[in-house]
């Protein structure tokens, strides 16, 4: 991902659907922001976009000291797979 705008689109799952249902209005409200952001501006170092671990097809999106987005980038569609708290990244690495 060498482009300022490296996905045109965003493609929301199931399990993330569940995942944001269950936060916090505030954190609904952040995670909203991350996505817009994410999908404005992918390489903003704010969101902190990285693989879950080296080599791997998942990467996290910080939304907040907390809480990560879980992605799965193919090509310009970035699917939203999870939101989790940092502490639970690592199943996504596995």
């Amino acid at each position: 991902m060498t482009r300022a705008r490296a996905f045109t689109k965003l493609e929301l799952t199931a399990r993330f659907d569940k995942s944001f249902a269950r936060l916090s209005e505030e954190r609904q409200d952040q995670c909203e922001a991350t996505l817009q952001a994410l999908l404005q501006e992918p390489l903003r170092p704010g969101l902190q976009l990285k693989p879950v671990l080296p080599g791997k097809k998942y990467w996290e999106v910080r939304i907040n000291r907390a809480d990560r987005l879980i992605i799965f980038p193919q090509g310009s569609v970035a699917y939203i797979m999870d939101v989790v708290t940092h502490d639970e990244i690592d199943r996504w690495g596995r």
